[in-house]
């Protein structure tokens, strides 16, 4: 009789557990309806019953701190009606909407440099990165505003509120969802691609595709205006060839770390084997992130910390000189990525860029 009561206890602990979780999911949905977040709370009901939407409702339901970034009802005009009915889709938006912990607003750092706070997202058709990282998202202010970073359209924070164990932020867009790699670099609908026509025209196809599927990489990208100044000054000409092109470029990428602006100065080793420094300190504005090469500031992030489904992308004003190639080091380097990851399936191409621009005017607080 022993197993049938341990089963019983089981079961009933099982039962209790859901009947929590529901109640909570139930008062959550009555409390954002008081917020006038319904189109929101359509979007919980809808991914309730999957597994993906039982995930992130099970972590909300244990009583540890999240926060949940909450669209107003305004933004979800600007998705386009096809993706209102994906519940795949919607699961992975509902994941990247939530943050372990209560977000520290007052300390966000001030533009141009973000504030990085993880996810629950861990979906592997949108997340390739290290020892089972989440992906992440950035926050920073400008203006006195505060801003989710990257965004196709002005993301800004409205208001905040509480429900229990859960700090509500309400927003003025839904969150896009990282990109791959290769598709910032060179899908029209990303503007930072239009800075970056230049680095595509010379980028091997291979290696477009070795960017978007290398784990936790980031990929300091010159600008178009770096290679006119890099061929005035003689260092690429029409002469140079694709293997030292490649050769470059291998420079320009760092395996297997998510290297952020505004950190502290700390050396690296590139794709190519060679020792890269990046942080802050120099810069236009004597207070940037540069990037040096033995001990030399070469290059400016001019716009950093780009969130991809595998890294961060950071676009510079210089082609970093240094073509020299170490494969002993750069496979010393990237063997930390090798052995603490596996093969990513096909990853989903995000609709992000399908969004419209929402009503620019915020309800009243």
């Amino acid at each position: 009789m022993r197993p049938f009561v341990l089963l019983t206890a089981a079961a009933a602990l099982c039962s209790s557990s859901a009947l929590a979780q529901s109640t909570y999911v139930s008062g959550l949905t009555n409390y954002l309806n008081s917020l006038n977040l319904t189109s929101f709370t359509a979007v919980i009901d809808k991914v309730n019953g999957t597994a993906a939407g039982q995930n992130v409702f099970t972590r909300l339901a244990s009583g540890k701190p999240y926060t949940l970034l909450a669209p107003f009802n305004p933004a979800w005009s600007g998705v386009n009606p096809f993706f209102g009915d994906d519940i795949t889709w919607l699961g992975q938006t509902l994941a990247y909407h939530v943050i372990p912990g209560t977000l520290d607003i007052p300390a966000i750092r001030t533009s141009p440099n973000h504030t990085v706070a993880y996810t629950l997202l861990t979906d592997p058709s949108l997340v390739h990165l290290l020892a089972g990282q989440s992906q992440y998202i950035q926050f920073t202010k400008i203006g006195g505003a505060t801003h989710i970073s990257n965004q196709n359209y002005p993301s800004v924070i409205i208001s905040t509120s509480t429900y229990q164990n859960l700090q509500v932020v309400i927003i003025s867009t839904v969150v896009d969802l990282p990109p791959a790699t290769s598709d910032l670099l060179t899908l029209a609908s990303y503007p930072q691609s239009q800075e970056l026509t230049t680095l595509v025209s010379l980028l091997p196809p291979s290696f477009l595709s070795t960017l978007s599927e290398s784990p936790s990489i980031t990929f300091f990208a010159p600008i178009n205006q770096a290679f006119i100044d890099a061929r005035a000054a003689g260092r690429i000409d029409p002469s140079t060839s694709p293997s030292t092109y490649l050769s470059l470029f291998e420079n320009h990428i760092i395996n297997g770390t998510l290297v952020y602006s505004g950190s502290p100065q700390k050396n690296y080793t590139s794709a190519g084997g060679q020792e890269v420094t990046v942080g802050t300190g120099g810069g236009k504005d004597g207070g940037g992130s540069v990037v040096y090469y033995r001990g030399e500031q070469v290059a400016n992030i001019v716009y950093g910390d780009i969130t991809t489904q595998n890294g961060v992308v950071h676009l510079i004003d210089v082609v970093l000189p240094n073509p020299a190639s170490n494969p002993a080091a750069a496979a010393s380097a990237y063997s930390v990525a090798v052995a603490t990851t596996t093969p990513s399936p096909l990853r989903r191409r995000t609709p992000s860029r399908l969004f419209k621009p929402p009503p620019v005017k915020a309800p009243p607080s």
